[in-house]
Protein backbone atom coordinates (compact mmCIF):
# COMPACT_ATOMS: atom_id res chain seq x y z
CA UNK A 1 0.00 0.00 0.00
CA UNK A 2 1.26 3.22 -0.86
CA UNK A 3 1.97 5.85 1.84
CA UNK A 4 -0.67 8.22 0.45
CA UNK A 5 -3.41 5.79 0.62
CA UNK A 6 -2.19 5.05 4.05
CA UNK A 7 -1.85 8.65 4.95
CA UNK A 8 -4.53 10.36 2.93
CA UNK A 9 -6.75 7.60 1.99
CA UNK A 10 -6.53 7.05 -1.92
CA UNK A 11 -3.50 6.70 -4.34
CA UNK A 12 -1.35 9.66 -5.18
CA UNK A 13 -2.93 9.69 -8.71
CA UNK A 14 -6.64 9.18 -7.68
CA UNK A 15 -6.84 12.90 -5.15
CA UNK A 16 -8.75 15.91 -5.46
CA UNK A 17 -8.25 19.08 -4.03
CA UNK A 18 -11.38 18.50 -2.15
CA UNK A 19 -9.58 15.19 -0.19
CA UNK A 20 -7.16 17.22 0.73
CA UNK A 21 -8.85 20.11 1.98
CA UNK A 22 -11.35 18.04 3.72
CA UNK A 23 -8.03 15.86 5.58
CA UNK A 24 -7.53 19.88 7.19
CA UNK A 25 -10.88 20.11 8.60
CA UNK A 26 -9.57 17.91 11.81
CA UNK A 27 -6.23 19.20 13.52
CA UNK A 28 -2.86 17.71 11.84
CA UNK A 29 0.17 17.47 13.08
CA UNK A 30 3.25 16.18 11.35
CA UNK A 31 5.31 13.32 12.09
CA UNK A 32 8.06 11.08 10.02
CA UNK A 33 5.77 10.02 7.33
CA UNK A 34 3.81 13.87 6.84
CA UNK A 35 5.42 17.31 6.64
CA UNK A 36 3.12 20.53 5.84
CA UNK A 37 4.88 23.48 4.21
CA UNK A 38 3.20 26.64 3.70
CA UNK A 39 4.69 29.83 3.09
CA UNK A 40 4.10 33.22 3.77
CA UNK A 41 3.48 35.40 0.20
CA UNK A 42 6.48 37.61 1.52
CA UNK A 43 8.26 34.90 1.20
CA UNK A 44 11.19 34.54 -1.27
CA UNK A 45 11.31 31.73 -3.80
CA UNK A 46 14.26 30.67 -3.29
CA UNK A 47 13.39 29.93 0.51
CA UNK A 48 10.31 27.65 -0.50
CA UNK A 49 12.05 25.73 -2.96
CA UNK A 50 15.05 25.02 -0.67
CA UNK A 51 12.45 24.44 2.36
CA UNK A 52 10.31 21.86 -0.01
CA UNK A 53 13.53 20.09 -1.48
CA UNK A 54 15.23 19.31 2.20
CA UNK A 55 12.08 18.00 2.90
CA UNK A 56 11.83 15.66 -0.16
CA UNK A 57 15.59 14.66 1.29
CA UNK A 58 15.34 13.97 4.62
CA UNK A 59 12.38 11.56 3.08
CA UNK A 60 14.60 10.02 0.77
CA UNK A 61 17.08 9.33 3.48
CA UNK A 62 14.54 7.94 6.07
CA UNK A 63 11.29 5.83 5.93
CA UNK A 64 9.62 7.80 3.27
CA UNK A 65 6.34 9.88 3.48
CA UNK A 66 4.17 12.43 2.33
CA UNK A 67 5.19 15.96 1.57
CA UNK A 68 1.83 18.71 1.22
CA UNK A 69 2.89 22.07 0.02
CA UNK A 70 -0.13 24.33 0.14
CA UNK A 71 -1.30 22.83 3.89
CA UNK A 72 -2.80 25.19 6.46
CA UNK A 73 -0.65 28.05 8.37
CA UNK A 74 0.83 26.24 11.55
CA UNK A 75 -0.48 27.24 15.16
CA UNK A 76 0.44 26.71 18.53
CA UNK A 77 -0.31 23.33 19.72
CA UNK A 78 -0.38 23.93 23.52
CA UNK A 79 1.74 21.40 25.58
CA UNK A 80 3.24 20.03 22.26
CA UNK A 81 6.46 20.44 20.30
CA UNK A 82 5.15 20.14 17.25
CA UNK A 83 2.25 22.75 15.42
CA UNK A 84 -1.14 22.18 14.40
CA UNK A 85 -2.57 22.60 10.98
CA UNK A 86 -6.35 22.77 10.17
CA UNK A 87 -8.21 25.28 8.18
CA UNK A 88 -7.82 26.69 5.27
CA UNK A 89 -5.27 25.48 2.58
CA UNK A 90 -2.55 27.98 1.34
CA UNK A 91 -1.88 28.98 -2.35
CA UNK A 92 1.09 27.97 -4.31
CA UNK A 93 2.37 30.29 -6.74
CA UNK A 94 0.45 29.44 -9.67
CA UNK A 95 3.58 29.44 -12.21
CA UNK A 96 5.21 26.49 -10.52
CA UNK A 97 3.25 23.33 -12.67
CA UNK A 98 4.16 19.77 -12.18
CA UNK A 99 7.30 19.99 -14.80
CA UNK A 100 8.69 22.46 -12.80
CA UNK A 101 8.58 21.53 -9.31
CA UNK A 102 9.69 17.83 -10.63
CA UNK A 103 12.55 19.60 -12.31
CA UNK A 104 13.89 22.09 -9.59
CA UNK A 105 13.81 18.93 -6.89
CA UNK A 106 15.62 16.65 -9.16
CA UNK A 107 18.34 19.46 -9.86
CA UNK A 108 18.36 20.42 -5.76
CA UNK A 109 18.68 16.63 -4.23
CA UNK A 110 21.88 14.96 -4.99
CA UNK A 111 22.56 12.42 -6.25
CA UNK A 112 19.45 12.54 -8.73
CA UNK A 113 16.72 11.49 -7.00
CA UNK A 114 14.03 9.25 -8.51
CA UNK A 115 11.87 7.78 -5.55
CA UNK A 116 9.38 10.71 -5.80
CA UNK A 117 5.82 11.52 -7.01
CA UNK A 118 4.27 14.94 -7.98
CA UNK A 119 0.46 15.78 -8.05
CA UNK A 120 -0.76 19.29 -8.61
CA UNK A 121 -4.20 19.32 -7.56
CA UNK A 122 -6.64 22.35 -8.44
CA UNK A 123 -9.78 23.52 -6.90
CA UNK A 124 -12.91 25.08 -9.28
CA UNK A 125 -11.31 28.40 -8.21
CA UNK A 126 -7.98 28.11 -9.69
CA UNK A 127 -6.55 27.47 -6.32
CA UNK A 128 -3.52 24.79 -5.83
CA UNK A 129 -1.81 22.45 -3.57
CA UNK A 130 0.73 20.04 -4.07
CA UNK A 131 1.40 17.07 -3.10
CA UNK A 132 4.28 14.93 -3.05
CA UNK A 133 5.11 10.99 -2.48
CA UNK A 134 8.13 9.80 -0.99
CA UNK A 135 9.62 6.50 -1.59
CA UNK A 136 12.82 5.74 0.80
CA UNK A 137 16.06 5.30 -1.30
CA UNK A 138 17.63 2.96 -2.28
CA UNK A 139 20.79 4.79 -3.81
CA UNK A 140 21.09 7.51 -0.23
CA UNK A 141 22.61 9.44 0.76
CA UNK A 142 20.66 12.21 -0.76
CA UNK A 143 22.27 15.88 0.15
CA UNK A 144 20.64 19.28 -0.38
CA UNK A 145 22.41 22.12 -0.40
CA UNK A 146 25.41 20.65 0.99
CA UNK A 147 24.14 19.31 3.78
CA UNK A 148 22.43 15.33 4.50
CA UNK A 149 19.11 15.26 6.02
CA UNK A 150 16.92 12.70 7.72
CA UNK A 151 13.21 12.55 9.13
CA UNK A 152 13.56 13.02 13.29
CA UNK A 153 10.45 13.62 15.41
CA UNK A 154 8.62 15.25 12.73
CA UNK A 155 10.64 17.11 11.27
CA UNK A 156 13.48 17.46 8.46
CA UNK A 157 16.98 17.84 10.22
CA UNK A 158 20.69 17.23 9.43
CA UNK A 159 21.37 13.96 9.79
CA UNK A 160 24.50 12.78 12.40
CA UNK A 161 27.68 10.99 10.72
CA UNK A 162 26.73 7.54 11.85
CA UNK A 163 23.37 7.58 10.04
CA UNK A 164 24.82 9.03 7.04
CA UNK A 165 27.83 5.95 7.08
CA UNK A 166 24.79 3.46 7.23
CA UNK A 167 23.09 4.57 3.67
CA UNK A 168 26.35 4.74 2.65
CA UNK A 169 26.96 0.64 3.50
CA UNK A 170 23.64 0.21 2.37
CA UNK A 171 23.59 1.00 -1.18
CA UNK A 172 24.14 -1.98 -2.98
CA UNK A 173 23.09 -1.93 -6.84
CA UNK A 174 23.56 1.31 -9.36
CA UNK A 175 21.13 3.61 -9.98
CA UNK A 176 20.30 3.75 -13.49
CA UNK A 177 18.23 6.72 -14.87
CA UNK A 178 16.70 6.94 -18.59
CA UNK A 179 13.79 9.29 -20.29
CA UNK A 180 12.59 9.01 -23.85
CA UNK A 181 12.94 12.12 -26.36
CA UNK A 182 10.21 12.66 -28.71
CA UNK A 183 11.90 14.18 -32.23
CA UNK A 184 10.05 16.41 -35.17
CA UNK A 185 6.45 14.75 -36.43
CA UNK A 186 5.67 14.58 -40.14
CA UNK A 187 3.58 13.06 -42.43
CA UNK A 188 5.72 10.46 -44.26
CA UNK A 189 4.96 7.18 -46.68
CA UNK A 190 3.98 3.86 -45.06
CA UNK A 191 2.59 0.54 -45.52
CA UNK A 192 -0.92 -0.21 -43.81
CA UNK A 193 -0.31 -3.76 -41.91
CA UNK A 194 -0.54 -6.96 -43.18
CA UNK A 195 -0.08 -5.21 -46.73
CA UNK A 196 2.04 -3.79 -49.10
CA UNK A 197 -0.60 -1.31 -49.95
CA UNK A 198 1.32 2.44 -49.49
CA UNK A 199 -0.86 4.92 -46.91
CA UNK A 200 -0.03 8.52 -45.36
CA UNK A 201 1.40 7.70 -41.99
CA UNK A 202 2.52 10.41 -39.12
CA UNK A 203 6.05 9.09 -38.25
CA UNK A 204 8.64 10.46 -35.36
CA UNK A 205 11.43 9.77 -33.75
CA UNK A 206 11.73 8.27 -30.53
CA UNK A 207 15.39 8.34 -28.37
CA UNK A 208 15.81 6.36 -25.70
CA UNK A 209 18.85 7.64 -22.88
CA UNK A 210 19.98 5.87 -20.20
CA UNK A 211 22.47 7.08 -17.75
CA UNK A 212 24.21 5.37 -14.52
CA UNK A 213 24.15 7.72 -11.60
CA UNK A 214 26.66 5.78 -9.17
CA UNK A 215 29.86 7.09 -9.40
CA UNK A 216 31.62 4.25 -8.01
CA UNK A 217 29.02 0.78 -9.52
CA UNK A 218 29.16 -0.22 -12.74
CA UNK A 219 26.39 -1.87 -14.27
CA UNK A 220 26.42 -5.13 -16.79
CA UNK A 221 23.97 -6.20 -19.65
CA UNK A 222 21.82 -3.34 -19.64
CA UNK A 223 17.82 -4.19 -21.16
CA UNK A 224 14.81 -2.17 -21.95
CA UNK A 225 11.51 -2.90 -23.93
CA UNK A 226 10.40 0.44 -25.70
CA UNK A 227 6.31 -0.02 -26.65
CA UNK A 228 3.30 1.52 -27.70
CA UNK A 229 0.05 -0.20 -27.87
CA UNK A 230 -0.71 1.44 -31.33
CA UNK A 231 2.48 3.03 -32.77
CA UNK A 232 4.53 0.56 -35.14
CA UNK A 233 7.99 0.30 -35.97
CA UNK A 234 8.66 2.18 -39.47
CA UNK A 235 10.58 -0.76 -41.10
CA UNK A 236 10.26 -3.47 -38.77
CA UNK A 237 9.17 -5.95 -41.75
CA UNK A 238 12.98 -5.04 -43.00
CA UNK A 239 14.34 -6.21 -39.92
CA UNK A 240 13.92 -9.81 -39.38
CA UNK A 241 16.55 -10.48 -36.76
CA UNK A 242 15.62 -7.30 -34.55
CA UNK A 243 13.83 -7.78 -31.71
CA UNK A 244 10.65 -6.73 -32.55
CA UNK A 245 7.00 -8.54 -31.40
CA UNK A 246 3.58 -7.21 -31.96
CA UNK A 247 1.84 -5.74 -29.26
CA UNK A 248 -1.69 -5.23 -29.42
CA UNK A 249 -2.06 -2.84 -32.90
CA UNK A 250 1.60 -1.77 -32.13
CA UNK A 251 5.15 -2.81 -31.43
CA UNK A 252 7.21 -3.44 -29.03
CA UNK A 253 11.07 -3.24 -29.39
CA UNK A 254 13.17 -4.79 -27.01
CA UNK A 255 16.94 -5.54 -25.99
CA UNK A 256 18.29 -8.46 -23.75
CA UNK A 257 21.72 -6.88 -23.87
CA UNK A 258 21.46 -3.05 -25.08
CA UNK A 259 25.07 -2.70 -23.31
CA UNK A 260 27.29 -4.87 -21.53
CA UNK A 261 28.85 -2.24 -18.90
CA UNK A 262 27.78 0.84 -18.89
CA UNK A 263 29.69 3.43 -16.31
CA UNK A 264 28.85 6.74 -14.53
CA UNK A 265 28.78 9.77 -17.14
CA UNK A 266 28.14 8.25 -20.19
CA UNK A 267 25.04 7.61 -21.36
CA UNK A 268 23.79 4.57 -23.77
CA UNK A 269 20.90 5.85 -26.30
CA UNK A 270 19.00 3.95 -28.78
CA UNK A 271 16.78 5.59 -31.44
CA UNK A 272 13.70 4.29 -33.28
CA UNK A 273 11.38 5.42 -36.04
CA UNK A 274 7.91 5.01 -34.84
CA UNK A 275 4.68 5.75 -37.18
CA UNK A 276 1.09 5.50 -36.54
CA UNK A 277 -1.87 5.74 -38.87
CA UNK A 278 -4.32 8.71 -38.76
CA UNK A 279 -7.53 6.71 -38.78
CA UNK A 280 -5.69 4.92 -35.35
CA UNK A 281 -4.86 7.68 -33.70
CA UNK A 282 -8.12 9.29 -34.50
CA UNK A 283 -9.72 6.38 -32.52
CA UNK A 284 -7.54 7.22 -29.79
CA UNK A 285 -8.65 10.91 -29.55
CA UNK A 286 -5.53 11.87 -30.90
CA UNK A 287 -3.65 10.57 -27.98
CA UNK A 288 -0.60 8.22 -28.42
CA UNK A 289 0.85 5.93 -24.97
CA UNK A 290 4.71 5.05 -24.64
CA UNK A 291 6.44 2.43 -22.15
CA UNK A 292 9.22 2.66 -21.45
CA UNK A 293 11.11 -0.63 -19.02
CA UNK A 294 14.62 -1.00 -18.73
CA UNK A 295 17.27 -2.32 -15.51
CA UNK A 296 20.82 -4.21 -15.73
CA UNK A 297 22.08 -7.31 -14.03
CA UNK A 298 22.62 -5.43 -10.42
CA UNK A 299 19.58 -2.98 -10.53
CA UNK A 300 15.72 -3.62 -10.71
CA UNK A 301 13.25 -2.82 -13.51
CA UNK A 302 12.46 1.10 -13.76
CA UNK A 303 9.52 2.56 -15.88
CA UNK A 304 8.72 5.69 -17.84
CA UNK A 305 5.39 6.47 -19.06
CA UNK A 306 4.44 9.20 -21.76
CA UNK A 307 1.59 10.49 -23.55
CA UNK A 308 1.97 12.21 -26.92
CA UNK A 309 -1.34 15.08 -27.49
CA UNK A 310 -1.09 14.97 -31.23
CA UNK A 311 -4.47 18.14 -31.11
CA UNK A 312 -1.89 20.49 -29.86
CA UNK A 313 1.08 21.65 -31.20
CA UNK A 314 3.23 18.32 -31.65
CA UNK A 315 6.54 18.10 -32.47
CA UNK A 316 7.12 22.05 -31.57
CA UNK A 317 10.02 22.01 -29.21
CA UNK A 318 9.55 25.31 -28.18
CA UNK A 319 6.44 24.32 -26.83
CA UNK A 320 6.41 21.40 -24.94
CA UNK A 321 2.47 20.95 -23.59
CA UNK A 322 2.04 18.16 -25.89
CA UNK A 323 4.02 15.97 -24.31
CA UNK A 324 3.18 14.48 -21.01
CA UNK A 325 5.18 13.05 -18.84
CA UNK A 326 3.20 10.61 -16.90
CA UNK A 327 5.74 8.76 -14.36
CA UNK A 328 9.69 8.55 -15.11
CA UNK A 329 12.20 6.13 -13.21
CA UNK A 330 9.51 4.68 -11.29
CA UNK A 331 10.14 1.16 -9.47
CA UNK A 332 8.20 -1.60 -12.05
CA UNK A 333 7.14 -3.20 -8.51
CA UNK A 334 6.00 -0.07 -7.53
CA UNK A 335 4.07 0.92 -10.66
CA UNK A 336 1.99 -2.38 -10.24
CA UNK A 337 1.59 -1.79 -6.88
CA UNK A 338 -0.17 1.05 -7.40
CA UNK A 339 -2.34 -0.15 -10.04
CA UNK A 340 -2.77 -3.22 -7.53
CA UNK A 341 -1.32 -5.90 -9.87
CA UNK A 342 -0.01 -8.44 -8.69
CA UNK A 343 2.38 -11.22 -10.17
CA UNK A 344 -0.20 -13.86 -10.67
CA UNK A 345 -2.72 -11.47 -12.22
CA UNK A 346 0.21 -11.05 -14.58
CA UNK A 347 0.42 -14.67 -14.50
CA UNK A 348 -3.09 -15.79 -15.11
CA UNK A 349 -3.32 -13.31 -17.92
CA UNK A 350 -0.96 -15.14 -20.26
CA UNK A 351 -1.80 -18.83 -18.75
CA UNK A 352 -5.14 -18.55 -18.22
CA UNK A 353 -7.56 -18.18 -15.45
CA UNK A 354 -6.47 -21.39 -13.64
CA UNK A 355 -2.56 -21.49 -11.91
CA UNK A 356 -1.28 -25.10 -11.14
Amino acid sequence: MSFSERLLGKPLRSLTYKDVDDYFKTARTESDLMEFKSFSPRSKPEERWKGICKGVCAMLNSTGGILIWGAPLETAAPGKRGGLYQGELTDIDPSFDKDMIVSRISSSVIPLASGFQVQVLESGNGQRVCVIEVESSFYGPHQCEDKYYMRLDGQSRPAPHHYIEALFKRVTYPNLYGYLHFGSINTEPGRTPGTTAPVSVIGFEVTFYIWNLSKMQNEEAVFFTLSSDHATVADWRDRPNANIATMGNGRIVSKADAVSVLSYGTPYYYIERFQVEPNVLSSLNNKLEFSLDFGGKKSPTKTCKYRLDFTKSVGNQSDLSWLEIVSENVLSYEDLDEKGITMEDIIRKIRGPKLP
